[in-house]
């Protein structure tokens, strides 16, 4: 029996690359439904997770959206440091089931964390301070 989709045959590539482009345009249901056949084969993949949370939340599918947020808070390779967006995204969600003050704290998590990074940021930025140079 011949199978219509195995493993070795999805391109992993095309499933990622078209929902991205169908969350860009818009279609956040044709990027949900890709999404969770990719979840569903990559299941610890933070960037998938990261598409999902946003895809669900655009689709206005908000207990979808709090699942996969909560899943990826609790991904061992996912570090909301490093995507402070995961606050944001999290207080909208929250907000849109009117859980208000959970909403507040991540809004202000996401402030917090935003500064933090904007702070940092000028620090690379900044010039150096010329050493003076010892004179011979």
């Amino acid at each position: 029996m011949m199978k219509l989709f195995s493993t070795d045959s999805i391109c992993y590539g095309w499933l990622c690359k078209q929902s991205y482009l169908y969350l860009q345009y818009g279609k956040y249901d044709s990027a949900l439904v890709l999404l969770q056949a990719l979840h569903g084969l990559l299941v610890n993949d933070t960037q998938v997770l990261k598409m999902l949370c946003y895809a669900s939340t655009r689709a206005k599918r908000f207990d979808l959206a709090q699942a996969y947020l909560a899943k990826l808070a609790n991904n061992p390779a996912f570090e909301p440091a490093k995507w402070p967006q995961y606050y944001l995204l999290y207080s909208q969600v929250l907000h849109a089931v009117n859980e208000s003050s959970r909403a507040q704290a991540m809004l202000a998590h996401y402030q917090e964390e935003k500064s933090q990074e904007e702070k940092s940021q000028q620090q690379i930025n900044a010039p150096e301070k010329e050493q003076p140079s010892a004179v011979n």
